[in-house]
């Protein structure tokens, strides 16, 4: 399916940028990502899913995947907690969220050095008692980076295009 970019440059870019954010929150935990790759929605079943949307001449997303335990020790580790079992599942979100915009921001930053412009939501984070897909209907192709944290597999989905013509992927502010 042609999506107006190179989906294996995005890839690229997209472990780029994982892989930085994950060795800025991970410090002392081993982390190793595999090659990016090219695939089809839907993304990976998932106790925990976050998701950074993208809007303006490019439309879009990020989604991270994996389980709640990795969500907790991500969380944890961005809190400086002692204990993962101590953080509330509010605070697990929440830190599941910042990692999400920390490599849409990353992958963002890298775009626009390649000309492609986006816009970024705020993340949206689904924690759900057992795994299931969490995507837009709409999605299309998306690279995605495979890994691991401290052994806690994961997942790095992004999916981006540009916007159809005619119309604008970005909502309009109402008139004052």
């Amino acid at each position: 399916m042609d999506t107006g970019v190179d989906l294996e440059r995005i890839g690229r870019r997209t472990r780029e940028a994982a892989i930085e954010t994950f060795e800025i929150m991970i410090d002392g935990l081993a982390l190793r990502a595999g090659p990016p790759g090219v695939a089809d929605p839907p993304p990976p079943e998932s106790e925990a899913t976050a998701i950074v949307g993208f809007a303006g001449p490019y439309v879009g997303f990020v989604s991270v995947h994996g389980s709640a335990d990795l969500a907790r020790l991500l969380a944890a580790r961005m809190l400086a907690a002692d204990d993962e079992t101590s953080i509330e599942l509010e605070e697990v979100r929440d830190g599941f969220g910042e990692i999400a915009n920390m490599v849409a921001g990353g992958l963002k930053t890298r775009c626009d050095e390649d000309g492609i412009a986006f816009e970024m939501s705020v993340p949206f984070v689904v924690m759900a008692p057992q795994p299931m897909h969490v995507y837009s209907a709409g999605s299309r192709a998306m690279a995605v980076v495979s890994g691991e944290v401290d052994g806690r597999p994961f997942q790095v989905c992004a999916a981006l295009a540009p916007a159809a013509r005619g119309r604008s992927a970005a909502p309009e502010r109402p008139a004052a």
